[in-house]
């Protein structure tokens, strides 16, 4: 299909009412060619190393992002995604240099947009749009906190609406998660939002912390025949390890109340 073609079937689309069979046809053809597009991408990633797993827009899903943000087609930069799971954010910051440098030759210069300084509607994560066949496919690159948190949502939207994924409260906010609880949807909806802030601060928290080891560990090797160093070093291994030692119970806190609040999620109705 020609793009003006592509234009023209987005436009008949995005606006209300039944789709008809041609068109569902063409939007087949569509969605058929991003996956040939995502095939090679997920090759392309494997090859540097990586297992990330992927997925086309369905067709409704694809159809309800249209009309809801009154878009293009060929502006949608996710119909063809694919994702990784990394560590930390040092590894996700990595990943991203890489994917970057891997995807320089798609005929477009691959186009980051980092969610975790400016967050949509709580979701972090950094993603890439990469051109593979002269279409776009968007690379998602998460740290596993991030990832939890993103499937908690998925899980309550599945649950209490897909608005939720777009920022909007739950349906029925004042009622109960379960009959007889004391929470409500839109409590715990609350308390959802507030997990995002705060593994945004563990993990800006983390790479604080790797930061100061590794700038010591230099340090340390420079000064090495430095009468004067043991004593410095010593009193600056103790304030590291006080950190590290504070940080780890930070970060196990909040791998158990995400766990948490995923079980939650998963057994609601």
């Amino acid at each position: 299909m020609s793009r003006s073609a592509v234009d023209r079937l987005g436009k008949r689309l995005a606006t209300e009412g039944e789709i008809d069979d041609a068109d569902y046809e063409l939007l087949i053809e569509v969605l058929t060619a991003y996956q040939q597009a995502l095939q090679e991408t997920q090759e392309r990633l494997h090859r540097l190393g990586y297992s990330p797993t992927s997925r086309t827009k369905t067709t409704s899903v694809l159809v309800d992002k249209l009309r809801r943000e009154h878009s293009s087609l060929k502006s949608v930069q996710d119909i063809a995604g694919t994702r990784i799971i990394c560590a930390d954010r040092d590894e996700q910051n990595d990943i991203v240099q890489s994917v970057v440098t891997c995807f320089a030759d798609g005929g477009r210069e691959p186009k980051v947009k980092d969610r975790r300084d400016e967050p949509s509607h709580g979701y972090r994560a950094v993603h890439v749009v990469v051109t593979v066949q002269d279409l776009p496919v968007e690379i998602q690159i998460r740290t596993e906190r991030q990832d939890t948190w993103a499937q908690i949502v998925e899980s309550l939207g599945d649950r209490w609406g897909r608005q939720i994924r777009y920022g909007e409260g739950p349906a029925e906010p004042d009622r109960p998660i379960v009959p007889g609880a004391s929470v409500t949807r839109a409590k715990l909806w609350t308390l959802v939002q507030g997990m995002s802030d705060r593994t945004d601060t563990v993990e800006r928290w983390q790479q604080s912390v790797m930061d100061i080891v590794r700038f010591h560990e230099v340090t340390a090797a420079m000064s090495a025949d430095d009468p004067d160093m043991p004593a410095e070093e010593a009193v600056i291994n103790e304030e590291t390890e006080t950190l590290k030692a504070d940080l780890a119970v930070a970060e196990v806190d909040l791998t158990k109340d995400l766990a948490l609040f995923a079980s939650i999620a998963e057994m609601l109705e």
